[in-house]
């Protein structure tokens, strides 16, 4: 499968575990490039399915723009 396709079809109890995770991991991650001072961070990539969840994904900006200081960019596909 595409990654894309994550979340095809989900509930929203499976969006808001999802994203949980996903902000976990996320937040794993922006400690790295924080810590190697890296120029931009992506915070993700194709989730195309995922796109629709404004909420979460303002959430998850919120999250790593405390974790993470540099340009937020995502790679849509």
């Amino acid at each position: 499968h595409w990654r894309g396709e994550i979340g095809l079809y989900f509930d929203d109890n499976d969006w808001e575990n999802w994203f949980e995770s996903y902000k976990q991991f996320m937040g794993f991650i922006s400690e790295l490039a924080k810590e190697l001072n890296v120029d931009l961070f992506i915070i993700g990539t194709e989730l195309e399915a995922t796109e629709a969840q404004e909420k979460y994904w303002r959430e998850i900006v919120s999250y790593i723009r405390g974790i993470y200081s540099g340009p937020l960019v995502y790679g849509a596909n």
